[in-house]
């Protein structure tokens, strides 16, 4: 989901972008998986369980509830698996098929789920650089192989506020931006789409 829930490593997940275990924690409603859903196999025309997770970016669990309501209102069909496919395939019926023209028609998007701006705004609030505090030391280590004041930088990183290095051509700013990325030595995830209202 925004960026996308699936597409973090488990080993790499961070408690502020929990895997969700049902739609509630998704933050979404179960139309608009639906809706996303028709759409993914309007455009693909036959995809297995483990192939609309992976492209709509949420858990077999979540699809496979919502995909049982498409096959109740006759808007999808089931195929047999074949040898390439990883299990039971899904098929859009005509209603299926036309229903997804329409959502097409309002939105052309079939990339993976938006995140929800609350969730976004979580997020966010969690990467803040105020919860990553620079020691003096750490300044020092560095930027011990260049003549610049450490001192200065620290008071700058540490004051949560915008950075501005200005100076003449072939001074080094690129090289001082880098050495202070390093500094934060953490990846910042953000999400690729995020939804400010639950269609």
């Amino acid at each position: 989901m925004g960026f996308n829930i699936l597409e973090v490593a488990e080993t790499e997940r961070h408690p502020f972008v929990p895997k969700p275990r049902n739609i509630n924690e998704a933050g979404l409603t179960h139309k608009s998986i639906a809706n996303l859903a028709c759409k993914h196999l309007h455009v693909s025309g036959v995809a297995d369980l483990h192939q609309l997770s992976a492209t709509i970016a949420l858990s077999d669990t979540i699809l496979e509830t919502v995909l049982g309501t498409l096959r109740k209102a006759n808007k999808l069909e089931i195929l047999a698996a074949t040898q390439a496919s990883k299990g039971t395939r899904y098929s859009l019926t005509n209603k299926g098929r036309n229903e997804a023209f329409a959502l097409l028609a309002k939105s052309g998007y079939t990339g993976p789920v938006p995140f929800p701006i609350e969730q976004y705004r979580r997020v966010v609030n969690a990467q803040s650089v105020k919860n990553c505090p620079i020691t003096c030391h750490a300044v020092h280590t560095a930027f011990n192989d260049t003549i610049v004041s450490s001192q200065h930088l620290g008071h700058a990183i540490n004051s949560s506020r915008a950075i501005i290095i200005y100076g003449l051509p072939g001074t080094g700013k690129p090289f001082i931006y880098k050495r202070l990325t390093r500094l934060l030595n953490k990846s910042t995830w953000r999400p690729g789409l995020y939804m400010l209202k639950n269609l």
